[in-house]
């Protein structure tokens, strides 16, 4: 196996060759006072190390949920130590895997750097995540989804589930807790877990549309309007 580095949708992507696992990739985010890796992979070469910093060192890295903890220890070493942000309501599959570098946030938002924010959307773990990068390359900026809103195979709409292989859907009330945290948000595009799973232009309209078929096909009309307290 090796790693390969290409660009998805216009945003750099990491992922192994030939596909394992879930064929996940991860995502190089640079802004104007910080790039960071969206995720992590399993396996780390020199190579991937070298092209991934080629045009400027990365700062930290932050993962959406324990499903994508997969050697973040190693990537933060061989970048040279770099923090781990991870959300604190997840910590003990951190533990579980001997992170050193981790940094725990915790609370519904997180501000990384000016334009990058992290948001604990909750759901599929306790503290699912996604990244909003303001200054993405369209003008109201970009999603970073993770697992906590899978964009689905037609990239025009997303999913919210619990278990994704058990086919198990979230929780209506976690739904609600996604969609009050996003509230506020702009995004034209959103980029899911792997590979083309994106959705590019209007996906702001996508996501609205996606809690409101929801909500109606739960019987959950009530939870539209829900706020964060």
């Amino acid at each position: 196996q090796k790693v390969i580095i290409k660009c998805d949708d216009g945003v750099i992507g990491v992922g192994v060759d030939p596909l394992f696992a879930i064929n996940q990739r991860a995502l190089i985010v640079r802004g104007a006072a910080m790039s960071v890796m969206w995720e992590s992979l399993s396996l780390v070469t020199d190579e991937a190390v070298a092209a991934i910093t080629r045009d400027g060192p990365i700062d930290a890295i932050a993962i959406s949920h324990p499903h994508f903890y997969a050697a973040m220890q190693d990537w933060s070493d061989a970048l040279g130590g770099i923090p781990i942000y991870l959300h604190e309501l997840d910590w003990e599959w951190a533990e579980n895997v001997g992170v050193k570098n981790a940094e725990f946030w915790k609370d519904d938002e997180f501000e990384l750097a000016p334009g990058m924010t992290l948001l604990r959307c909750g759901g599929h773990f306790p503290g699912s995540v996604a990244l909003h990068w303001r200054d993405a390359r369209r003008p109201a900026g970009a999603l970073l989804s993770g697992d906590a809103l899978q964009v689905s195979a037609n990239c025009k709409h997303v999913s919210f589930m619990y278990s994704y292989p058990n086919a198990i859907p979230m929780r209506p009330e976690d739904v609600a807790h996604i969609r009050a945290v996003l509230d506020g948000y702009a995004f034209d595009d959103i980029y899911g877990y792997t590979w083309r799973r994106n959705i590019v232009g209007g996906a702001r309209a996508a996501v609205d549309a996606s809690f409101r078929k929801f909500f109606e096909m739960v019987g959950r009309r009530d939870l539209e309007k829900v706020k964060l307290e």
